[in-house]
């Protein structure tokens, strides 16, 4: 879910893309769409374009990452984000061949702490 901006707030339901190599890890590009908020005066939605922070083991030995940042501004307003995607399991375990893209030369430095505490009306 997004923060609350005037009175609505929009739930961020997607797929990552592939798996990019990153340091010791790995990081997943983000291009989504956010719910509709037809609750609001003007149904609309937001774009959610973001890089995954790295992969976080869990305790049931699958991973997820954490992604934070603002959506487009639309209808006047954006929204901030914070959230993790769920859980997969580990590039090890994946059947298919392009589970991790051990080719891509993604350098990703991305500031995973997110500073969302900010009017974004």
């Amino acid at each position: 879910m997004t923060d609350i901006v005037q009175k609505h707030q929009h739930t961020i339901v997607g797929t990552t893309g592939p798996a990019l190599k990153s340091k010791d890890s790995h990081v997943h590009r983000i291009r989504v769409r956010t719910s509709s908020a037809p609750e609001s005066h003007d149904c609309h939605w937001h774009l959610v374009e973001d890089t995954t922070g790295p992969a976080m083991e869990t305790p049931d030995g699958k991973h997820t990452h954490y992604f934070c940042g603002e959506t487009s501004r639309n209808d006047g307003h954006k929204h901030c984000y914070g959230t993790v995607t769920d859980t997969s399991p580990n590039c090890e375990d994946c059947d298919e061949d392009d589970c991790c893209e051990d080719d891509c030369d993604c350098d990703c430095d991305c500031d995973y702490d997110c500073d969302c505490n900010k009017d974004h009306r």
